[in-house]
């Protein structure tokens, strides 16, 4: 069983129904983030439970969002939701990559180098987001608030995540020059 309230968002997404927002521990309600960044969120918990991690972290996120860009989303999601028919019809959309192929693989290789692992925890099991990591999601939603859109896309995610200076992940993706003004460049909106 998916942990319930992401499974919850992911179905609502498929089925296109209207129902009340869920609230995740800290962080802003999901239902201002677009259906690519919920599956960022979503692989960042099976991310996160794959090495045992008691809450979702920042590097968790930045794990999740290279997979997301490159096209992992539908691999990782199909294998896990195959047995929802509403799932099966649900289509992906292209989008453009952010990170070039070679680099993602490069950084991915890094970052699974540097996360503890302990026992997997259950997809069951809902984990909250680490204290940093709600914080990175309530950054990104400010960057949302001052574009165009209104909605947390995953480079919002991504721009916020390079603001976190405690974690290695972040530090690397900033070595690499990912800024977060490189990112919000992309998304074609100017830093704070």
């Amino acid at each position: 069983m998916l942990f319930p309230a992401l499974l919850l968002l992911i179905i609502v997404d498929v089925c296109s129904f209207c129902i009340q927002p869920v609230r995740t521990a800290g962080v802003p309600m999901l239902d201002k983030y677009s259906v690519r960044a919920r599956h960022v969120i979503f692989i960042a918990r099976l991310v996160a439970g794959q090495r045992g991690a008691k809450a979702i972290g920042v590097d968790d996120l930045i794990m999740a969002f290279l997979l997301e860009d490159q096209g992992d989303a539908n691999n990782i999601l199909s294998g896990i939701l195959s047995g929802i028919p509403e799932f099966r019809r649900l289509k992906f959309e292209n989008h453009p990559r952010f990170f070039d192929s070679n680099l993602a693989v490069d950084l991915l290789t890094k970052m699974q180098g540097l996360l503890s692992r302990k026992t997997p925890i259950s997809t069951a099991i809902d984990l909250p987001f680490s204290r940093r990591a709600a914080t990175m999601m309530r950054v990104a939603r400010s960057f949302a608030d001052n574009s165009l859109k209104k909605q947390v896309e995953p480079l919002h995610l991504l721009a916020a995540a390079t603001q976190d200076r405690s974690s290695q992940i972040a530090q690397i993706l900033r070595e690499t020059g990912i800024t977060q003004e490189r990112v919000l460049s992309a998304i074609g909106q100017a830093p704070n």
